[in-house]
């Protein structure tokens, strides 16, 4: 019944309640990442950058904003079957009322252009890349643009297909 601001994405836990896992690597050439955004590791480089729209491959999420330095040193919530992430589920950039009829579905990931935020994508059902637990804490079936917790489906983790 409310409406939900939109936040950048979080690891917020574990399947198991243990803390998600967080990784150092390194940054690839000018990258702009900001903390949140969904990231890859470049097989070419072995460094990390920015996923693109609907990502084939997800590292995890950036814990650290990016420098802009090649070669610098980052952290990234790696995706794991049991890291469970929150954020926005929208439909594509419109506004969406959560329903119970979402919950286990698959959808897509869409970085917002305006805001460079990554939410849920309720529209893309085809290129799926995480699966929907339910509400995050602070949302509730009916919000509009409620927090969802998600899992990665297990096909885009990079670490872990």
């Amino acid at each position: 019944m409310a409406t939900i601001s939109l936040e950048r994405v979080r690891a917020v836990r574990m399947l198991d309640n243990a803390p998600p896992p967080t990784l150092e690597f390194e940054e690839a050439a000018s990258q702009v990442y900001k903390i949140g955004d969904f990231v890859v590791l470049n097989t070419s480089s072995g460094r990390v950058e920015l996923c693109g729209a609907d990502p084939a491959l997800i590292l995890g999420i950036a814990a650290k904003a990016a420098t802009g330095v090649t070669g610098a040193k980052t952290l990234v919530t790696v995706a794991t079957p049991n890291v469970v992430f929150a954020a926005n589920f929208k439909n594509g950039s419109g506004n969406l009322v959560l329903a119970i009829t979402h919950v286990s579905n698959k959808y897509g990931l869409l970085r917002d252009g305006t805001n460079l935020l990554w939410t849920v994508d309720s529209s893309e059902t085809t290129t799926t890349e995480v699966t929907v637990l339910g509400p995050a804490r602070g949302s509730a079936i009916d919000d509009t643009n409620a927090r969802i917790e998600f899992t990665i489906r297990s096909a885009r983790m990079q670490l872990f297909s």
